[in-house]
């Protein structure tokens, strides 16, 4: 029984140790664009998405923080309904790379956040 409290006890320690290692890693992604393709890079793995191909739609998210204000998040919806976000707060360099290539070559697809539900073509 002695046994089950000591055990007990290392793992709680290191799950108190691991998790702001987590929340650190979760949050460190950094992107690559090249011409259409974009990969997002973070220490535990990488994933390429083609904008021409798996793009479905795209919008500027704002929130009001009492700490950190005012923030802004680019959501993408992408197929197979994956989602990815990049934050102006925690990614201030990759939240402004996305949004200049997504505004210039990919206008078309974005959703005004003011737009009850998705359009007649976005379905």
């Amino acid at each position: 029984m002695e046994y089950l409290y000591i055990i007990l006890i290392i793992l709680v320690i290191a799950g108190v140790l691991i998790f702001p290692i987590w929340l650190f890693l979760r949050r460190s992604t950094e992107l690559k664009i090249q011409g259409s393709e974009v990969t997002f890079i973070s220490p535990i793995q990488s994933e390429s998405i083609s904008f021409e191909k798996d793009l479905i739609s795209w919008q500027v998210q704002e929130a009001y923080f009492l700490w950190w204000g005012k923030v802004y998040a680019i959501n993408m919806q992408f197929a197979g309904n994956k989602w990815k976000s990049i934050n102006s707060r925690i990614q201030p360099e990759n939240y402004q790379k996305l949004l200049r290539v997504l505004s210039e070559y990919y206008a078309e697809k974005r959703i005004d956040k003011r737009a009850k539900g998705p359009t007649s073509d976005q379905r």
